[in-house]
C-alpha cells in the first residue's frame, strides 16, 4: 500500500470528489494512495486542456457570430435606407397612426405634401390635420370610431371615392387604403396609404369626352345617312309620278292620271311628316317649345288616339283594348303634344303586332303618379336595345326590315314625356311582346299661367 495523500485534500470542491471517485477513492473517509492521487491529478489536467480547447472553440463561435451579426445590421441598415427612400419618393401618402386618439408615428414626405402640412406630422392627431368624406349618394365622415370599428374587422379596406377636407379648407378627390396592424392579437393602429385621384378623375373626364365625341361623330354620320335615304325616297316617288304624269298630260287616261297624282299626294305627305317631326325634335332639344298645359282627363286622350287608330288596326286584324282607371285620373297635361305621344305607341304597337293580336293600354295609379302601358303581341326587342330604341333614327334591330318608320317617333315621346316630368322606358313581357310604359306625375310643378318653356 503507497503512502496516504494528505488528508485535507479530501475536503475539495465536488468536481474534484468526482475525479477521486473515478480513481477508486469512492468514500470520502478512504485516504487516496500516492499512485491514486497521481491518476487524479493526470485527469484533473486532461479535463483542463479539454476544457481550454472548449473555450477557444466557444471564442471562435463567439467571433463568427460576431462578425455575421455586423454584417446582419449592415444588411438591415441598407435595406432599412432603400426602403426609407423608396417610401420617401412615393408619390402615395402613408402614414401610421396609433389606436391611442389615432396619433400619427409616421409619415412620409408625400403625405405632408397632399395634406398640405408643413409641419412633420408625427404627433399630431390624424383627424385634426384632415377631414375624410366617403362619397356616398349622401357624404359621411369618417371619425376616429368609425375608424376603429372598421379596423377590428381585421382586414383591409379601400374607399374608391373619399373627399379629403384638408386643414386649410381645399378638399381633393382620394382613393384611401386602410391596413390594420395588430400585435399579440391586438389592434395597434392602422396604415392608411392616400393616393391623389384628381389626375385619375381628370383621365377619366377626357376618356369620356372623347368617347362622347366620337359618338357623336358617329351619330352626325348615322344621321346625315338616315334623313338622306329617308328624304331621298318621297322625293324619288314624287319625281318619278310627275314624269308619268307629264308624258300623259296629253292624251293619258283619267284614271292613271289621277292615281299618279295620289302617289304624289301620299309621297309629300311623308315627306311633310318627316320634316314636322325633325322639326318638332330640333325645337324640343333645343328648349324652343312652349308647353301650355292643362287639367286634362287622361282616359279622354287616349279614347281619342284609339278612335284615330281604329282604321289601322282593323286593316292589320288587331283588337285594340283599354283598361281605364277608375276613378277617373285628371292631371296637367299639354293635350295636344300627350296625344301625340299616345298616337305613336299604338301605331307601334299595332304596326309590330301579327294579324289577330291584341294591344292592351292600361292605366295603373301607383301612389302620386299615373303608370300608362302600352303592352302588344309583337317580336319584342332584343334587351340590348331597350335603351338605344329611344335614339333617333335607331330602331329595333327585329323590325328595321318589315314595318318601316323613320325611328324619329320615339325619340320625339321621351322629349314630350320629359317635358311632362315624366319618364318613358320599354320591357320585354315575359308572355312574349313589347311593354312601353310611361310614369307621369299626377300634380307636376308648372307656373301658374300653365305654361312652360322647355330648357
Amino acid at each position: 500500500m503507497g503512502t496516504p495523500a494528505p488528508k485535507s485534500l479530501l475536503a475539495l470542491h465536488p468536481l474534484l470528489q468526482r475525479q477521486l471517485r473515478r480513481v477508486g477513492l469512492n468514500a470520502l473517509n478512504v485516504r487516496p494512495t500516492l499512485e491514486q492521487f497521481d491518476q487524479f491529478l493526470r485527469r484533473v489536467d486532461a479535463n483542463y486542456e479539454e476544457a481550454d480547447q472548449d473555450r477557444a472553440t466557444v471564442e471562435r463561435i463567439l467571433e463568427i457570430s460576431s462578425r455575421e451579426l455586423r454584417e446582419l445590421n449592415a444588411t438591415l441598415a441598407t435595406e432599412r435606407d432603400r426602403l426609407q427612400a423608396v417610401i420617401s419618393g412615393l408619390g402615395e401618402g402613408i402614414i401610421q397612426a396609433n389606436c391611442d386618439g389615432c396619433v400619427v408615428v409616421f409619415a412620409n414626405a408625400a403625405a405632408q405634401r397632399l395634406l398640405r402640412q408643413g409641419e412633420d406630422l408625427v404627433g399630431k392627431v390624424l383627424f385634426d390635420v384632415a377631414r375624410f368624406f366617403v362619397c356616398t349618394p349622401t357624404e359621411v365622415e369618417i371619425d376616429q370610431e368609425m375608424l376603429h370599428e372598421a379596423l377590428s374587422v381585421g382586414e383591409a379596406c379601400v374607399l374608391d371615392e373619399v373627399r379629403v377636407v384638408r386643414a386649410d379648407g381645399s378638399d381633393m378627390p382620394a382613393v384611401l387604403s386602410v391596413q390594420p396592424m395588430f400585435a399579440d392579437g391586438m389592434l395597434q393602429g392602422a396604415l392608411i396609404v392616400i393616393r391623389d385621384a384628381t389626375v385619375s378623375k381628370q383621365a377619366e373626364a377626357q376618356r369620356r369626352a372623347r368617347e362622347a365625341a366620337e359618338q357623336a361623330n358617329r351619330a352626325k354620320s348615322e344621321f346625315l345617312a338616315n334623313i338622306s335615304h329617308e328624304l331621298r325616297t318621297p322625293l324619288h316617288a314624287i319625281l318619278s309620278f310627275a314624269r308619268f304624269g307629264q308624258r300623259e298630260a296629253n292624251g293619258g287616261e283619267p284614271a292613271d292620271l289621277l292615281d299618279y297624282f295620289n302617289n304624289i299626294a301620299e309621297s309629300g305627305k311623308s315627306l311633310m311628316s318627316l320634316l314636322n317631326d325633325l322639326l318638332d325634335l330640333a325645337k324640343l332639344e333645343a328648349g324652343r317649345m312652349t308647353f301650355s298645359f292643362r287639367d286634362s282627363d287622361l282616359s279622354e286622350i287616349v279614347w281619342t288616339a284609339l278612335s284615330e287608330m281604329e282604321a289601322a288596326a282593323s286593316e292589320r286584324k288587331v283588337t285594340l283594348r283599354f283598361e281605364e282607371p277608375d276613378p277617373p285620373v285628371v292631371l296637367p297635361l299639354y293635350p295636344v303634344r300627350f296625344l301625340q305621344v299616345v298616337r305613336n305607341l299604338l301605331s307601334n304597337a299595332i304596326k309590330f303586332s301579327p294579324e289577330n293580336a291584341v294591344v292592351t293600354v292600361r292605366a295603373l295609379p301607383i301612389g302620386e303618379d299615373i303608370l300608362l302601358e302600352f303592352c302588344d303581341q309583337g317580336m319584342g326587342i332584343p334587351p340590348d336595345e331597350l335603351e338605344s330604341v329611344f335614339d333617333k333614327f335607331v330602331q329595333s334591330s327585329k323590325t328595321k326590315s318589315g314595318a318601316g318608320g323613320t325611328g324619329l317617333g320615339l325619340a320625339i315621346c321621351r322629349e314630350i314625356v320629359n317635358a311632362h316630368q315624366g319618364r318613358i322606358w320599354a320591357e320585354n313581357q315575359a308572355i312574349g311582346g313589347a311593354s312601353f310604359r310611361m310614369l307621369l306625375p299626377l300634380v307636376p310643378a308648372i307656373s301658374a299661367d300653365g305654361e312652360r318653356q322647355i330648357a
